[in-house]
C-alpha cells in the first residue's frame, strides 16, 4: 500500500511538473487534429519559409546596425561590466532587455564566435513557430483552411520578414511572444496569456499595448475588473521595473526619450500634427515604398491604386474579423502599434514594420475572402469564394511575393556594403587608437561594437546629454556637442561633410565661417572609408576626423 500511494504522489508530482508543457502544446490542439491533406499544405508553407530564410542567409546574411547597440549591452554583461554601454555609465539604450539578457546569456557559455549563427537559428525557429502560431490562431477563429493558408503567405515569403531573420534584431521572438499569447488569451488561457504578455514588454516596449488590450478586453467581457490577469502580468514585469529604477534611474529606455516626439516639443502639438498622416505610417509600416530595380511597380498610379487596395482590404478584414476572437484581436493591435509609431515614436524604422506586418497582411486577406465572398455571392448562385479561383489568386501572390523577395535581397547587398564599411571602421579604430579613446558619432551600432571605445552617441540612444543639448539648443546642437565634448575622433558620413548637414534634423553642422574655422582648427580628416551605389541605392561614405588639439 505503501509503494502504491508512492507511485501515486511521484505521478501527481510528474503531472503537475509537465503541466505547462501540456498547457503550451494545448493551443495546437486544432493544427494537430488537422486531416492529412490540409497539413500537407501547411507543412508546404513551414518549408517555403525554411528555405527561403536559409536561402537569404546563405547570399547575404548580415545583422542590421541597431542590432550591435544591444550586442555591446550584451558583450558588458558577458564579461562581467554589467548592464552598460559604455563602462561604469548605467543608461538604459537599448529597448530589448530580454533579447540582451538572452544574447549576453549565450556570449557567457560560447563567445562570439558563433553569435551571429545562433542568432539566425533562433530567429528561424521562431519565424517557423510564428506560422504555426498564427495557423493555430485563424484556425481557432473558425475561418476556412484555403483562407488560412493564403494569409499564411505573405509570413513565409514577404521580403522584410524575410530579411529580418538574419537581421540580428528581437522582432521574432517579440512575434513569437506576442502571437502565442495572442493565442492563449483566444483559449481563454489566463496564466499563459498574461505572462507572456509580461514577457513581451521586457521584449520591447510596445509590449504593453498588447498587455493594456487584452486587460481591456477582458474587463469588457467579463464587465469586471481583471484583478487575476492584471497580476499575473505585474507578476512578470515588476521584477524588472523595479530593477530598472534602481539600476538605471528609470524602466524608460533612453533610446525611446531620444526618439520620442514629445521630448522635443509639445506632445499635443506633435499628436494634431501628425494625426493625418496616420494612413501614410500604415502603409510605412507595412512596407509599399517604391522598388529600385523595378521601375514598373514604382508609378504613382500603381503605388497609389496598391495603397488603397490594401487599406480596402484591411478595412473589409477588420468587419470580418471582428466578431471573431483572435482575429479581432489581431486587427486592433495592429491599428494600436500604428498610432503608438506614428503619433509617440515619431514614425518607424526598418523593423518596426515587422509585427504589424505579420498582423495587417493576414487580416487584408481575410478582408480579401471577405469582400470576394460577398461579391460572388451576389453574381453567381452558389459560388465558392475558396473554390479555382482563389487557389489562381493565391499562386499569383506566391509568385509576386517571390519576384519582391528576389529583388530586394539583391538590393540588401547596398545595406551589406555600408555594414562591412562601418565594421571595418570600428575594427580601424579599435588597432589603430588608445583604449582610452573617445568617438563621437551618429551610427554607433558596428563601428561602438568593433571599436570598443567610449562613445557619444549624436542621436542620444545611450548618450542622455545629447539629448538635452538638442532640447536646449535645437538649431545647432550638433556643432555644440562636437566643440564642447571635442571627442578624439569623430566619424561623420560624406553628406554631412560635403553639404555641413547634420544628418538628425537636418540642421546645419556649421552656421558661419568661424565655425568652420574652428571646426578645422581642431580636426583634420585622418581616414576615409569609400561608399558604393548599386541598384540606384547609395551607401555614404565615412570620414573619420582626428583630433589635433589637446582638449581644453
Amino acid at each position: 500500500m505503501e509503494s502504491g500511494h508512492g507511485d501515486i504522489t511521484k505521478a501527481r508530482e510528474g503531472a503537475t511538473r509537465f503541466a505547462w508543457f501540456r498547457t503550451v502544446s494545448g493551443l495546437f490542439d486544432n493544427v494537430a487534429g488537422l486531416d492529412r491533406r490540409q497539413k500537407k499544405y501547411l507543412l508546404l508553407l513551414m518549408v517555403a519559409a525554411l528555405v527561403a530564410r536559409v536561402g537569404v542567409y546563405i547570399y547575404c546574411a548580415l545583422p542590421f546596425e541597431d542590432s550591435l547597440i544591444s550586442l555591446r549591452y550584451a558583450r558588458n554583461i558577458a564579461q562581467g561590466l554589467g548592464f552598460v554601454y559604455n563602462a561604469n555609465e548605467r543608461v538604459l539604450g537599448t529597448t530589448t532587455p530580454l533579447w540582451t539578457l538572452l544574447n549576453a546569456a549565450y556570449l557567457r557559455l560560447f563567445g562570439v564566435g558563433t553569435l551571429f549563427l545562433f542568432q539566425f537559428l533562433l530567429n528561424l525557429a521562431l519565424d517557423l513557430f510564428c506560422l504555426l502560431t498564427l495557423a493555430a490562431i485563424l484556425c481557432g477563429a473558425g475561418f476556412r483552411y484555403a483562407v488560412v493558408w493564403t494569409s499564411l503567405l505573405p509570413v513565409a515569403l514577404f521580403w522584410p520578414l524575410v530579411l529580418n531573420t538574419s537581421s540580428g534584431m528581437e522582432m521574432s521572438l517579440f512575434s513569437a511572444l506576442l502571437l502565442l499569447s495572442l493565442r492563449a488569451f483566444q483559449c481563454e488561457k489566463w496564466e499563459l496569456a498574461f505572462g507572456l504578455s509580461g514577457l513581451l514588454a521586457i521584449c520591447r516596449p510596445e509590449g504593453y499595448l498588447w498587455a493594456g488590450l487584452a486587460l481591456l478586453i477582458s474587463a469588457l467581457r467579463a464587465k469586471r475588473l481583471p484583478w487575476r490577469q492584471g497580476f499575473i502580468f505585474l507578476a512578470v514585469v515588476l521584477p524588472w521595473i523595479v530593477f530598472s529604477e534602481l539600476y538605471f534611474g528609470s524602466f524608460i529606455p533612453q533610446s525611446v526619450v531620444a526618439k520620442s516626439l514629445g521630448t522635443f516639443g509639445h506632445i499635443g502639438q506633435a499628436v494634431v500634427e501628425r494625426t493625418p498622416r496616420i494612413p501614410r505610417i500604415l502603409l510605412a509600416l507595412v512596407y509599399t515604398e517604391p522598388l529600385p530595380t523595378l521601375p514598373l511597380l514604382n508609378s504613382t498610379w500603381l503605388q497609389r491604386g496598391l495603397q488603397a487596395c490594401l487599406l480596402v482590404c484591411f478595412g473589409a478584414g477588420f468587419v470580418v474579423s471582428v466578431r471573431r476572437r483572435g482575429a479581432r484581436e489581431m486587427a486592433f493591435m495592429t491599428g494600436l502599434f500604428v498610432l503608438f509609431y506614428s503619433l509617440a515614436a515619431g514614425g518607424a524604422a526598418t523593423w518596426y514594420g515587422i509585427p504589424p506586418s505579420e498582423l495587417f497582411y493576414p487580416v487584408a486577406i481575410l478582408g480579401l475572402w471577405g469582400i470576394v465572398s460577398s461579391a460572388g455571392a451576389l453574381f453567381w448562385r452558389g459560388f465558392n469564394p475558396t473554390g479555382p479561383a482563389w487557389s489562381t489568386l493565391s499562386c499569383i501572390l506566391a509568385a509576386v511575393l517571390l519576384v519582391l523577395l528576389a529583388e530586394r535581397t539583391l538590393n540588401k547587398k547596398v545595406t551589406n556594403q555600408y555594414e562591412v564599411t562601418t565594421r571595418e571602421v570600428g575594427l580601424v579604430l579599435s588597432r589603430e587608437s588608445p583604449p582610452d579613446a573617445t568617438l563621437m558619432l551618429e551610427p554607433i551600432g558596428y563601428i561602438g561594437f568593433y571599436s570598443n571605445r567610449y562613445v557619444y552617441d549624436l542621436t542620444g540612444l545611450v548618450s542622455p546629454s545629447m539629448v538635452d543639448l538638442r532640447k536646449r539648443y535645437p538649431e545647432d546642437w550638433y556643432f555644440r556637442a562636437i566643440v564642447g565634448y571635442r571627442p578624439d575622433y569623430l566619424v561623420l558620413r560624406d553628406f554631412e561633410v560635403e553639404r555641413n548637414v547634420c544628418f538628425i534634423g537636418s540642421k546645419l553642422l556649421f552656421h558661419s565661417e568661424s565655425d568652420q574655422i574652428l571646426f578645422h582648427r581642431l580636426y583634420a580628416k585622418k581616414w576615409v572609408f569609400p561608399g558604393l551605389t548599386v541598384h540606384g541605392s547609395r551607401a555614404p561614405s565615412l570620414v573619420v576626423f582626428e583630433k589635433v588639439l589637446p582638449h581644453s
